[in-house]
């Protein structure tokens, strides 16, 4: 009875750690997908709803089978601040992506 509880629970750890390697790694956080994102998307921008705004542009966000777009829009720009854009960086265990913040 315990050999088959061991083998069972092996078969189990095993399929668990299968859908960890074929999605991406997550690991303190950090998600790693090893599908490369497709190109950047040219959106049309809208007219900015008052002077400050901010265009904060799309991007591909992984979405567990594959990668879906995340639209741009516009931000009131906080004083002093900038942009930085969000990227997928490549590494040795994948494709992490880097969140767009105000500098």
């Amino acid at each position: 009875m315990r050999t088959k509880f061991l083998t069972f629970f092996k078969l189990i750890l095993m399929l668990v750690l299968l859908l960890f390697v074929a999605e991406g790694c997550v690991l303190s956080g950090s998600m790693y997908v090893r599908e490369p994102p497709p190109a950047v998307r040219v959106e049309e921008r809208s007219e900015p709803p008052h002077p400050k705004a901010v265009w904060v542009p799309g991007y591909w966000r992984w979405a567990g089978g594959g990668y879906a777009w995340v639209p741009g829009h516009w931000e009131a720009k906080p004083r002093g601040a900038e942009w930085v854009p969000g990227y997928w960086r490549e590494t040795p265990r994948g494709y992490h992506w880097v969140k767009g913040h105000w500098r």
